[in-house]
């Protein structure tokens, strides 16, 4: 049996409908194993004896999950990434098999073990909104270093996981630098090793610079990469900007990032 597609919502998920066909909206809540308290992470409703899902979190790029949405709602768990896709992919097939949200609710309550709960919204949040479920998430350029760095650390690290075309990819994460911004050396199929690195509030104006410090970087005796990957959040450009054939900058976007990546593998070492 076929389970039908999680809809993947950037805004407020709101079924259209008429009354009598849509009713049953209810708020689905995830709380990450270890963590405390749960945030609303999905919407269900019913529409002509069927349980619809919709989830902001799950936005897939190239059949790969970006990760960054939950790591933004979830800054405090980002290591259950994994385990929150694998929850999500047990909720749509309960809700595939559904005909009404109460049905979703009581799987929820007989196998806590997802982590999963579910509740009927009432709109009582007018502030909110959803509990705040429809709310943008926190803009690049807004995050917290650590975040940012996560953010990438584990954008890369799903490409190299579930992208085929990185197949035999490996990385190496580094420790935290403020000075340096150093998140991880990749090493791809086509023996490229790769120091991406992490540059945040960084002017439009300063970024060429930035590009040429990291090539003087590179002819330093204990450099050990081929490529420098600088990824500066909230960096409007909607390419990566490849300066020769040793450094690239883009944005933390997932698409720019797995484009940059991607145009390296293609090339010989």
């Amino acid at each position: 049996m076929q389970r039908r597609r999680i809809k993947q919502t950037g805004g407020q998920p709101a079924p259209c409908g008429k009354a009598s066909q849509t009713s049953g909206f209810s708020l689905i809540q995830f709380q990450p194993a270890g963590c405390n308290g749960s945030r609303t992470c999905a919407a269900i409703w019913n529409e002509q004896n069927h349980v619809h899902l919709a989830s902001p979190l799950l936005r897939k790029r190239a059949g790969v999950l970006d990760p960054q949405p939950f790591i933004k709602k979830f800054p405090d768990a980002v290591d259950m990434v994994d385990a929150f896709e694998r929850s999500m992919e047990w909720l749509d097939s309960v809700c595939y098999g559904a005909q009404a949200t109460a049905q979703v609710q009581q799987a929820c309550e007989a196998e806590p073990e997802w982590g999963l709960s579910c509740t009927r919204y009432d709109a009582s949040d007018l502030t909110l909104g959803m509990d705040g479920l429809g709310q943008a998430l926190v803009p690049d350029a807004a995050l917290i270093e650590e975040v940012a760095r996560q953010c990438l650390a584990q954008t890369i690290k799903r490409l190299l996981k579930e992208d085929a075309n990185f197949k035999s990819g490996q990385m190496d994460l580094l420790e935290a630098d403020t000075d340096i911004g150093d998140v991880a050396t990749v090493y791809l199929s086509n023996g490229r090793s790769i120091r991406v690195s992490l540059l945040e509030k960084i002017p439009r104006t300063d970024v060429i610079q930035c590009g040429i410090l990291a090539m003087d970087r590179m002819s330093q005796a204990d450099a050990n990469w081929q490529h420098a990957l600088l990824v500066m959040p909230g960096l409007n450009a909607e390419q990566p900007i490849f300066m020769g054939k040793s450094v690239t900058i883009c944005s933390l976007e997932f698409e720019l990032i797995r484009t940059a990546l991607l145009a390296l593998v293609s090339e010989d070492a």
